[in-house]
This record gives C-alpha cells, sequence and structure tokens, in this order.
C-alpha cells in the first residue's frame, strides 16, 4: 500500500515539475521573441 501511495506521489510531482520547465521554457521564447520584434 505504502509503495503505491510513494509512487503516485512521485509522479504528482514529475508532472508539476515538467510543467514548470515548460512554463519556464514559453517564456524564454516569448522574451526571446520580443528581443527580436524589438531590434526591428
Amino acid at each position: 500500500m505504502f509503495l503505491g501511495s510513494a509512487l503516485s506521489l512521485i509522479s504528482v510531482s514529475m508532472n508539476m515539475y515538467s510543467l514548470h520547465q515548460e512554463r519556464e521554457y514559453e517564456q524564454k521564447m516569448s522574451n526571446i521573441r520580443q528581443n527580436i520584434t524589438s531590434q526591428f
């Protein structure tokens, strides 16, 4: 029983981490796009 809850906890934290990474990546890409458009 403990193993199942531990695995679900790990998978949830992994999902949260990947969501955080994706959000940071999107923010970086939008920043780069703004820099490119502001240079022209």
